[in-house]
This record gives structure tokens, C-alpha cells and sequence, in this order.
């Protein structure tokens, strides 16, 4: 995915969708939301992850217990 797909994706389904918004802490957090189902629920995130690419950095996401 070209990080400027990314991030129109995101400002159309985040930031213009759940908008006007109180504070930039309310955002953060839709961010912060966002990014976690991108990364765990979307079905671009798991075609990613059946692919074993990793964007090309060699860096490997581990997660906390």
C-alpha cells in the first residue's frame, strides 16, 4: 500500500467520517484506533502478512504479554 493511499484512507474513514472534533487528545486516540484494526483487522494488513513482506525494512514486529 503507497503511504499516500494510506493516509487518505485513513483521513476518509477516520478523520473526516467521526469529525468535528473536541481536542487533539480525541484524535490521538482515533489514531491510535485506527492503526491497531489496520494493522490486526484489515484485510489489506492480513494480504500483507500472507505476502511475509515486511515493507522491506528487515524490522519484525514482536507483541507484549
Amino acid at each position: 500500500v503507497c503511504s499516500s493511499d494510506l493516509i487518505g484512507l485513513f483521513k476518509a474513514e477516520v478523520i473526516h467520517r467521526r469529525g468535528p472534533w473536541r481536542s487533539f487528545e480525541a484524535v490521538e486516540y482515533a489514531t491510535l484506533e485506527w492503526v491497531d484494526w489496520f494493522m490486526s483487522g484489515c484485510p489489506l494488513s492480513r494480504k500483507r502478512a500472507s505476502s511475509g513482506s515486511d515493507g522491506g525494512s528487515g524490522a519484525v514486529m514482536s507483541q507484549a504479554s
